[in-house]
């Protein structure tokens, strides 16, 4: 029984931490930095949470507490059901997604702007190295 429950505390921990990945990703929390500000858990011991979730030798048993899946369903509306039992979706209300997709959502839509402009830039970057390339073989074979 004791190991039982040290796995479930161990599986809830992961989805904690899991879920506190989602509401970075989607845009609802900007970083862990400002999850520390709005609710007073220490960074550290998020760190130390995966830290120990990793299987890093030497630390010590870092579970997520009740305090921090009521801040978790209280402030960012995740689902207790999701964090006790992985019962999808993480946030309450929101609908699953398919397999392979996200829903589309203004977060969304701007990031993946942002990436196809930084794509952009990056081939312009990429083109221009080899125009440079190009023509320095070029000149070093007509000196030869």
């Amino acid at each position: 029984m004791d190991g039982e429950k040290e796995n479930r505390k161990f599986v809830i921990t992961q989805r904690f931490v899991t879920a506190l990945d989602y509401l970075v990703d989607s845009g609802r929390l900007k970083t862990i930095a400002e999850f520390e500000r709005v609710t007073g858990f220490r960074q550290q011991r998020i760190t130390g949470m995966r830290k120990f979730l990793s299987g890093d030798d030497g630390i010590k048993g870092y579970y997520a507490n009740t305090d921090h899946l009521a801040v978790l369903y209280e402030l960012y509306g995740v689902s207790l059901k999701y964090l006790i039992s992985g019962e999808e979706p993480i946030i309450e209300g929101e609908k699953i997604k398919e397999k392979d997709s996200e829903p589309i959502t203004d977060n969304n839509t701007k990031w993946i702007q942002e990436f196809r402009e930084e794509i952009g830039l990056l081939k312009s970057k990429y083109d221009l190295l080899k125009d440079r390339i190009e023509f320095i073989n070029e000149k070093q074979n007509s000196r030869k």
